[in-house]
């Protein structure tokens, strides 16, 4: 039934070309991006799962002088959400 009614539709075979057209070109995107990384950048995210104490980016950990927090006062970080309802819970 179904090879039925595709077959009856006009330039069907014009999906099958655009989405592989656009499956390359987003796995064309991917592998440049991938390969335009820098090696230090690569190295630095690779270890964080390793490292114990550290936040993901100093920047995000830290604020700065101009904040008004000193300079190496922790930012602090708003309560988590529970999906079931809008109860705020410390993690």
């Amino acid at each position: 039934m179904y090879k039925e009614v595709l077959e009856s539709i006009q330039g069907i075979s014009l999906y099958g070309i655009i989405s592989i057209c656009l499956f390359f070109i987003f796995f064309a995107g991917v592998l440049v991006w991938s390969c335009a990384l820098k090696k230090n950048y690569l190295n630095t995210m690779g270890n964080l799962p390793l490292e114990e104490g550290n936040s993901p980016s100093p920047r995000l950990s830290r604020r700065s002088a101009s904040e008004g927090g000193g300079e190496g006062e922790p930012v602090s970080t708003p309560p988590a959400f529970s999906p079931m309802g809008n109860h705020p819970q410390k993690l």
